[in-house]
């Protein structure tokens, strides 16, 4: 967690040799109007609170889970919550990776190009949602018994899995959207 702020540091100390600095530490310099502010809370508040309610759904969810349910239905979405973190980072990485090619190339004026990337971003999203729906369905069992042993725990996260994975879909044009937008 500390790498950005050592980052930041080294381009300080980096510029101040060189006599001018990349990173300008001068915020008297700066002033933030109302349209900027109003700006950032456009942004920051749905993401904040696409957050706060996604927490919200986990709580009422194992909630009820831990008291209709019994151990076994809460060790299986454990397990499924695992697997599905897992499925999910790599349509993140994919949305965060396009992100600045495609904020390069928009700002250059280069429109073709940014329509290609999105295209390719769409490929690739698709190739690996597939990819993640026909593992999850043809090895529910092996990749579900890397978290869970207990069998009646087993056969509930395969069946939480398989309904599960058709959600990855959406997630990957989720994250692709907001990478876009």
């Amino acid at each position: 967690d500390a790498l950005p702020i050592l980052f930041g540091y080294y381009l300080y100390q980096h510029g101040k040799r060189r006599g001018s600095t990349v990173v300008d530490l001068g915020l008297g310099r700066y002033r933030a109007g109302c349209a900027t502010a109003s700006a950032v809370l456009a942004v920051g508040v749905p993401a904040g609170l696409v957050l706060f309610l996604t927490n919200i759904c986990d709580f009422v969810r194992n909630y009820y889970l831990g008291s209709l349910g019994s151990d076994v239905e809460l060790a299986a979405w454990g397990a499924v919550q695992k697997i599905s973190n897992a499925l999910m980072a790599i349509t993140i990485g994919v949305a965060q990776g396009v992100r600045p090619l495609l904020a390069y190339n928009y700002a250059a004026g280069l429109y073709a190009r940014v329509r290609a990337l999105i295209r390719g971003a769409f490929v690739v999203m698709l190739a690996y949602v597939a990819l993640a729906l026909v593992l999850v369905h043809l090895f529910p069992s092996p990749i579900v018994r890397l978290f869970v042993t207990e069998e009646r725990a087993v056969e509930t996260a395969v069946y939480f899995l398989e309904v599960w994975t058709y959600t990855i879909v959406f997630i990957g044009a989720l994250e692709l959207f907001n990478a876009i937008f």
